[in-house]
Order: structure tokens, then C-alpha cells, then sequence
């Protein structure tokens, strides 16, 4: 499984726990083969342990019959790979065929190849710009390349695609998303009570959905302020400077040192050109409301440089942690002194 579909594990709850449920547009007349969507699905079982939802489950279009056995007998990256050359040769002969378009991208983020991906689903939104389902794949697929971060161009995506359809599911759970991460406790909740009324079909998620309105209701009652925040200061090693760039990536995090292993509670991301960097860490920066800041005693505060910008680390990252520390404390040093892999 590759790191990009990893990465989706570590910090993709952008979602809400499983919220944002994938509704993909409907498939265009001219559809890719039976056996490309047989070869997409070989990669259910990866894409599914990965966690990576940012457009949607290949399950949702794999021809009913099943994969040919030779098919079946390939590695999963071996056939993914085939698939997208193969749709990349149709998209030769039909380059505005949006729903192979889209079918690449899946493709492509199957293979961790983030930014090909990223391309091709911005091919196929442009084709269909009054979809509101790719307008929403596409806020939730450049939410997961930037930090991830529903700010800037994934919000306007996702108003977008509510003008266009103001009940799709997805758009209605990432905007209430994003409106939560910027404080804007009220809209978050009118966007996640709309999700609940349009899911009301499904009482366990309508659930769900109505128990983060309460949240954002209360964030909203109470100002948005819980008092639970660590600040301190992040510089870079002068023996590391040659090494970075002033527009390489800069994570900040805060990690739970008690309760099981999983996400940051809290992540800000900054460029080395911020360096050294006087920071804050409260629930803003959150990734979701049920893993915050707010919920923990203590936490250890790391910094990692990255120049691809992914959201897992990699070798030739840049990091460094400082020790325990108690929720509340100020005046923390983290020093970026180690090289990720070495």
C-alpha cells in the first residue's frame, strides 16, 4: 500500500469518521470497459484499508461479473497500473470523456501518485462543471493534498457544488467541516443538520451527524473556546539549512501520549520560510471534532519539514520533537534536527 494511501489513515479524518459517504455522479454513455472496472477493482481491498475516500469507492463501478482469472492472478499494483495506461490511451482518442477522466484519477491515487491524480480529476470537473459530485471529489481530494485543509480552494469548491445541489451529502458534510475548522460553529451546524435530515433514512448515521451538530452548537455557545492549547517556538538545526527550501512544507503537531496511537489532536501547517516560528496549538486546529486538544492530558509536539508536502513522512524529511508535555503548557522548544531515515 502506498504512503499516499497511507497518509489518508494517519490525518484523512477529514471526513467525520465515516460522514462523508462518496455519491458518485452518474457514469457518462460512452464507459470505460468491463475489464478497466474489473482492474479497478482489484484495488477495493487497498483502498479500502487505506481509508482513502476523497472520490469515491472503485466497488461503487466494477462491472457485476467478475475479473477474468489472469486478471485476478496479477499483483494489484501490476493491474492498477495497466488500467490507467489503458485509460490513458482512451482518453487519447476521447480526451473529454469526464467519467475516464475521473476513473483515472482514481487510478492514479491508488498508485499514490497524488498529483497526476489531482490533474485528472480536475479534467474531469472541468468537463462537468455543474456536477456536484466531482466539485465535491475534488474539495475532498485537494483538502487531502494540502495538509490536510479544507481552506481556500476546497471551500469554494464545496459552495459550488451546495449552489448546485444543496442536499449532496458529501458537499453538505465537508462544508460543515470546513466551516467547523475556521470557527464558524453556527454554519457548521446548519450544513451537518441538512446532511441529517437528507440521511434521515439511515438512523445510525442521521445519529451520528446530529450528535456533531451538538458539538458545533455548543463550540458556538461557548464562544469556540476551551482554554486547552500548548504554544512554544519550532527553529531548524544551521547544520539542516542547506537542505531546505523557503517554500518546503512545515508541519506542526501535537500527538496524545496517553489512549492508543492514531491521529494528531492538533496539526498547523507553515512554511520554512516562517522559521523559527512562534506557535500555537489549540482546538482550530483540530482534524476533527472528536480528536482535539481539549480531550487530552498530555502531548508530545513535533515539527517536520517536507518537500513534497505529504502529510506521511518520508526519507529525507526533516523533524524533531520535544519532550512531554502537559496541555496548557507555553514557552515549548522543538528544534528540527534529524533527517527522517537516517
Amino acid at each position: 500500500m502506498t504512503g499516499f494511501i497511507v497518509a489518508a489513515v494517519a490525518l484523512g479524518l477529514l471526513t467525520l469518521g465515516g460522514l462523508a459517504r462518496p455519491r458518485w455522479s452518474a457514469v457518462p454513455a460512452e464507459r470505460p470497459s468491463a475489464l478497466l472496472l474489473c482492474g479497478l477493482g482489484a484495488a477495493v481491498t487497498a483502498l479500502a484499508v487505506g481509508g482513502y475516500l476523497a472520490i469515491g469507492s472503485p466497488a461503487q463501478l466494477v462491472a457485476t461479473a467478475p475479473a477474468p482469472a489472469a486478471a485476478q492472478a496479477r499483483p494489484v499494483g501490476e493491474q492498477l497500473e495497466a488500467t490507467a495506461q489503458d485509460l490513458q490511451r482512451q482518453l487519447a482518442q476521447r480526451p473529454d470523456d469526464a467519467g475516464t477522466w475521473a476513473l483515472l484519477a482514481r487510478a492514479q491515487a491508488a498508485l499514490g501518485r497524488g498529483g497526476p491524480a489531482a490533474e485528472a480529476l480536475e479534467r474531469a470537473a472541468a468537463l462537468r462543471p455543474q456536477d456536484a459530485g466531482l466539485l465535491a471529489d475534488h474539495a475532498d481530494f485537494i483538502a487531502r493534498l494540502q495538509g490536510p485543509s479544507l481552506a481556500g480552494e476546497p471551500t469554494r469548491l464545496l459552495e459550488r457544488a451546495l449552489a448546485i445541489d444543496p442536499d449532496h451529502p458529501k458537499a453538505l458534510a465537508l462544508a460543515g467541516a470546513a466551516a467547523f475548522d475556521r470557527g464558524a460553529f453556527e454554519l457548521a451546524a446548519r450544513h451537518w443538520e441538512r446532511l441529517a435530515d437528507v440521511q434521515q433514512h439511515d438512523t445510525v448515521l442521521a445519529q451520528q451527524v446530529r450528535a456533531r451538530v451538538e458539538q458545533a452548537k455548543q463550540r458556538a455557545a461557548g464562544g469556540g473556546a476551551t482554554g486547552a492549547h500548548v504554544s512554544g517556538v519550532v527553529t531548524l538545526a544551521p547544520g539542516l539549512r542547506a537542505r531546505v527550501a523557503p517554500d518546503d512544507t512545515l508541519f506542526v503537531h501535537a500527538r496524545a501520549v496517553d489512549g492508543p496511537p492514531g491521529a494528531p489532536v492538533a496539526v498547523l501547517r507553515k512554511q520554512v520560510r516562517d522559521l523559527p516560528l512562534q506557535f500555537t496549538l489549540d482546538d482550530r486546529h483540530a482534524m476533527s471534532p472528536e480528536v482535539r486538544l481539549s480531550n487530552v492530558a498530555r502531548v508530545v509536539i513535533g515539527a517536520r519539514i517536507s518537500r513534497s508536502g505529504d502529510a506521511m513522512p518520508r526519507a529525507g524529511d526533516l523533524q524533531g520533537k520535544a519532550p512531554t508535555v502537559a496541555v496548557g503548557a507555553s514557552g515549548v522548544q522543538v528544534e528540527i534536527g534529524e533527517v527522517v531515515g537516517q
